[in-house]
């Protein structure tokens, strides 16, 4: 299907697929998908500044349904959400200006995928590190000792035929313990 003002031609099945695959995850994650969609629009082909404002169009859109949704459950707190509001509008009238200098430059486009590379590496980075954090306090809160490298790979190696031997404390074969227990 031929899209004018992007000047690009996208299987509508693909961009079906992007949807859905962006709906399931702005779901599942709590997010409003612009990010994600901007990341399947460039894949596409799309120029960097459609894929921009499209994101940016998906976002307002699934904004205001899922906010709608959430404040009937009571879940929205209007004050904060007004002080972010006041604090994100400088923001987006800045990168209006950005995104059009950039584009008379010339090199809107390297300068949106090079952003947005570092910026979902650092977001990841962000999570892994969250992650571990947590993973290490919740360890050390349930007095856990943790298991040294080697016996994590020894524990982990796949040698048939395997019997739980304490549970929590991994895989021990069978033909370790066999002898002994005769």
């Amino acid at each position: 299907m031929w899209f004018p003002n992007a000047e690009v031609a996208i299987n509508p099945a693909l961009l079906l697929l992007l949807g859905v695959m962006v709906g399931t995850l702005s779901g599942f994650f709590g997010v409003g998908g612009g990010f994600l969609i901007t990341g399947g629009l460039l894949v596409f082909g799309v120029p960097p500044v459609f894929a921009v404002g499209t994101g940016l169009a998906l976002i307002m859109g699934s904004s205001i349904i899922n906010t709608l949704k959430h404040r009937h459950l009571g879940n929205v707190d209007l004050r904060l959400g007004l002080i972010m509001l006041i604090g994100t509008l400088p923001g987006v009238f800045l990168a209006e200006q950005l995104n059009t200098s950039l584009e008379e430059a010339g090199i809107i486009g390297p300068v949106i995928r090079y952003f947005y590379i570092v910026f979902l590496a650092v977001l990841g980075s962000f999570i892994v590190y969250d992650h571990l954090k947590q993973r290490h306090n919740s360890a050390a809160a349930n007095g856990e000792i943790s298991t040294a490298s080697l016996a994590r790979r020894v524990q982990n190696m796949r040698i048939s035929p395997h019997a739980i031997w304490l549970p929590g404390y991994g895989k021990i074969p069978t033909y370790v313990h066999l002898p002994v227990s005769q």
